[in-house]
């Protein structure tokens, strides 16, 4: 199984990836510079 590894994941294309790969069963890592609201669904939903 692949791990992607996403910078900056808090919006624009690496966000889009995030969710689709995420969807999709994939293991990622992502960073971001600051945590808001919107990663709480993928926290509940994928860890």
């Amino acid at each position: 199984m692949k791990t992607w590894f996403i910078t900056g994941a808090n919006g624009g294309l690496a966000y889009s990836m995030l969710e689709i790969l995420l969807e999709r069963g994939g293991r990622v890592a992502a960073t971001i510079r600051k945590q808001t609201e919107r990663y709480v669904p993928f926290v509940l939903k994928f860890v």
